[in-house]
Order: C-alpha cells, then structure tokens, then sequence
C-alpha cells in the first residue's frame, strides 16, 4: 500500500516536472520565434535603409559626374574658342606684317609717331623702326611740328640706332627712357584684344 502511494506520489512528480519541461520549451520555442522575428525586421529595416542610402549616394555621384563632365566640356569649348581667336589674331598680325610700303603705309606710320609722340608727352623722342622702313621718307620735323603745336612743348624726333625685330611698326620713346610706346603689329593687335574679342566671338560663334 505504501509503495503503490510512494510510486503514485512520484509518477504525479514526473508528470508536473515534464510539464513544466514542456512549458519551459513552449515558451523558449516562442521567445526564440519573437526574437527571429523581430531580427529579421530589424535587419530588414536596416537593409532598406542601407539601400536607400546606396541610392542617395549613387545618385549624388551621378550628379557630380555628370556636373564635373558638363564644366570639362565647358571649358574644353571655352580653350577651343580661344584657340580659334588666337589663330585670326595670329593671322591679322601675319597680314599686316606684309602690309605694302606704299604712300598709305607711310602716311599710316607717320600717324602713329604723332599720336604715340603725343601720349609720350613730347620732348627730346626717338623712334624706333624696322631696317626695311629706316630708308623711307618720313616728315620727322613736320610731325616734331604738329605734337609741340598740341602739346605747347618743343619736341624733337630723331630716328633711334635700334631696329626692331619685326617687318614694320614703330616704338616711340623718350629719350630718358621714361615713356616708350610699342606700336608693332603684336602690340597693337594686344592692345585691341578686349575690343575685337567680343566682336570675334560673335562672327565666329553667333549669339
């Protein structure tokens, strides 16, 4: 009577201890499947966040190629402009480099000695010409006439000793040295650049 108490007794046990076993796993089974669940929702939300991310980035890069592509060609067209100007600037000077030695060149040249004598103020000045136009027959004394008749100062011109480098032009200086004006065919065209460029551009390039 006794064992049949002791084993009723200990099989009740048995049965409590697998239910709460049973119990026990039910619940870590849930909590396992709480947990798969809300890690797969976090790594989900992380996946899109880190693809909305990649997308930003991407398109970020898309606009600063296709920025940086539109400047390079930007002023791959800017150079090649300049480039073309350049080549009739070149093409001018060439030109007028061959320009012939006729009464008009040398009323041509002795206009720019009186108007570079005059910006040099007058004086004591000397010119400077190509070997080819020392031989012409300039009106030295008469220009010497016209600048101190604008100036109110005596002014003499003699030819300098110096020759320049190019076919025609002159440079009028002091004789001190403290003024000199470039009149050959670089220089002058340098000086009309900022107001032909524009007028080159829109021959050229329309607009």
């Amino acid at each position: 009577m006794l064992d049949l108490l002791v084993n009723r007794i200990i099989e009740d046990a048995r049965i409590k201890a697998q239910r709460i076993v049973d119990e026990a796993e039910r619940e870590a089974e849930a909590l396992l499947k709480a947990r798969r669940e809300e890690a797969v929702e976090v790594a989900g939300k992380e996946a899109s966040s880190m693809l909305m991310k990649a997308r930003v980035e991407a398109a970020n890069l898309r606009r600063r190629i296709l920025v940086d592509a539109r400047m390079r060609a930007k002023w791959k067209e800017i150079v090649e402009k300049n480039r073309l100007i350049e080549d009739v600037f070149r093409e001018a000077s060439k030109r007028m480099s061959e320009m012939p030695r006729d009464d008009r060149y040398t009323k041509f040249l002795e206009d720019r000695i009186y108007e570079y004598g005059v910006l040099a103020g007058g004086g004591e000045l000397e010119i400077v010409l190509s070997d080819r136009d020392k031989g012409l027959k300039l009106d030295l004394g008469g220009i010497s006439e016209r600048i101190s008749a604008t100036l109110g100062v005596p002014t003499v011109i003699r030819i300098s000793e110096d020759s320049l480098s190019g076919k025609w032009g002159v440079i009028v200086r002091r004789i001190d040295g403290s003024v000199e004006i470039d009149g050959s065919p670089e220089a002058i065209l340098e000086r009309l650049k900022p107001r032909l460029q524009p007028m080159l551009a829109k021959i050229l390039f329309g607009g």
